[in-house]
């Protein structure tokens, strides 16, 4: 792999990153646990039908609770594919990700990559720190301030480089697990 056999970092990368890591990092809380009460939507659907909701807000807010509008991550990154005018063999050879692992995601609607799929993907569609945010969140994910490795996807997001290679360079030279087929 091309970062494996050029041991000498880029500074010019390595530097500023390790800075992001160091300016953002917030240790884990060993032990602690934070977490919402269940949902009971029987409850939520009597304060949707409530006085204060007009008869249209109901139905709308029904719509969404039943049926799930949102789009998900498939539909949003084929979405970005048709925007940005890709190929699908163009995303797939960049995210360094398997063909046949593409075809898996695309051809079911629901379906929920990993996070480093996700995160790679991305990169490959040249996604900024928003968009990114907000496609792995549509896969079920998110980058955590607590994990050095997030900070990197963040900071490469956040500085608009959609590299995967230089990624797995910085990934590497700081001991991370680096994305794609190398892993």
């Amino acid at each position: 792999m091309f970062w494996e056999k050029h041991i000498e970092v880029n500074n010019e990368l390595l530097v500023p990153v390790k800075e992001y890591i160091k300016a953002h990092y917030v240790p884990k809380l060993d032990g602690v646990r934070f977490s919402l009460p269940p949902v009971n939507m029987n409850e939520v659907m009597r304060n949707v039908t409530s006085e204060s909701t007009t008869p249209k807000q109901a139905e709308q807010i029904r719509k969404v609770l039943e049926e799930g509008t949102e789009e998900t991550f498939v539909d949003k990154m084929l979405n970005y594919i048709d925007e940005k005018g890709l190929r699908d063999s163009d995303v797939y050879k960049t995210a360094q990700v398997d063909r046949r692992l593409y075809s898996k995601i695309i051809s079911a609607r629901t379906y929920r990559p990993s996070k480093d799929t996700c995160i790679a993907l991305c990169l490959a569609l040249g996604l900024g720190q928003k968009e990114a945010t907000d496609m792995l969140f549509r896969a079920g994910h998110s980058l955590s301030h607590s994990s050095a490795r997030d900070l990197i996807f963040e900071y490469f997001f956040q500085e608009n480089i959609h590299d995967v290679d230089r990624v797995n360079e910085v990934l590497y030279c700081l001991g991370y697990k680096t994305l794609g087929r190398s892993t």
